[in-house]
């Protein structure tokens, strides 16, 4: 594509001829300390979904029940009218 020395289009790349720049690459201790962060928050993560989860799930209890005590009736009976 030729385009005119003073135009408004910005180039498609690099210069002809000159090489593709790159970030420079993180130093090793960053990437441990990455690493170790990255783990810190796995750990984390596991954590908090692991106290949200239920002791059994829906297909190891008896049909009807619920963890928290509550019946299926008692949720139909306390559905809010918008939910139809």
């Amino acid at each position: 594509m030729n385009v005119p020395p003073n135009s408004s289009a910005a180039p498609a790349g690099p210069p002809e001829g000159a090489a593709p720049t790159r970030p420079p690459a993180p130093a090793a201790e960053d990437v441990d300390a990455e690493s170790l962060a990255r783990e810190r928050r796995q750990r984390l993560a596991e954590q908090i979904v692991a106290g949200m989860l239920p002791e059994t799930t829906s297909d190891e209890r008896p049909n009807g029940s619920d963890p928290s005590g509550l019946s299926e009736q008692w949720y139909r009976d306390n559905r809010p009218p918008h939910h139809g």
